[in-house]
């Protein structure tokens, strides 16, 4: 007999009884900080000699590896509902901002569908700088670009480059940086 496909390591298992198997969904629900077969005997209310049962449940139906089967199958169906999410939200806010655009061209465009002239004449030198630098980053953004470029002269290194001496001073930097944002904290509250 072939084994069913959609059989997943953490269902239950061949000759697994349904005392075992509801232990082990006892144990696999409970999330990895949590896990433990103690924990278990205690939802189960039983005496601690129990946990021999448990345990050989445990050893016998691969109560570790299939938990641990089950949390990374967990991870990876939240990993997929986020980035659909993720792709639904893009394309949410790209049709509103697509429709924003052409409520907003309405102010300027004729009846013949081109630019005003008068009207982009008569717009006062802030707003027609304003224009610019919102159709700039329109169009970055659509493309896929930064809006803003920062250059620095800074050099990233990874921390297995850096010196001890290199190490402590940055760490004695966000100290004061800390101390420093919780003095303004304080005396922002008097």
């Amino acid at each position: 007999m072939m084994p069913d496909p959609r059989h997943e390591f953490w269902h239950r298992q061949e000759n697994e009884s349904t005392k075992a198997f509801h232990a082990f969904m006892l144990y696999r629900d409970m999330g990895a900080k949590e896990r433990s077969l103690e924990l278990v005997r205690q939802k189960l209310l039983k005496t601690t000699g129990y946990r021999r049962h448990l345990q050989n449940w445990s050893s016998t139906y691969q109560w570790v590896a299939r938990a641990t089967a089950y949390d990374d199958h967990i991870a990876e169906v939240r990993r997929i509902a986020r980035e659909r999410a993720i792709e639904e939200m893009t394309e949410r806010q790209a049709k509103i901002g697509a429709a924003l655009q052409q409520v907003g061209m309405i102010h300027f465009l004729g009846d013949d569908g081109q630019i005003n002239k008068q009207t982009a004449r008569d717009m006062k030198e802030g707003d027609a700088v304003k224009a610019i630098e919102v159709g700039v980053k329109v169009e970055r953004t659509a493309r896929g670009e930064p809006t803003e470029i920062i250059k620095g002269d800074h050099t990233i290194r990874a921390a297995k480059e850096l010196t001890d001496d290199e190490l402590a001073e940055i760490v004695q930097r966000e100290q004061l940086k800390e101390g420093d944002n919780a003095r303004l904290t304080t005396g922002n509250n008097q």
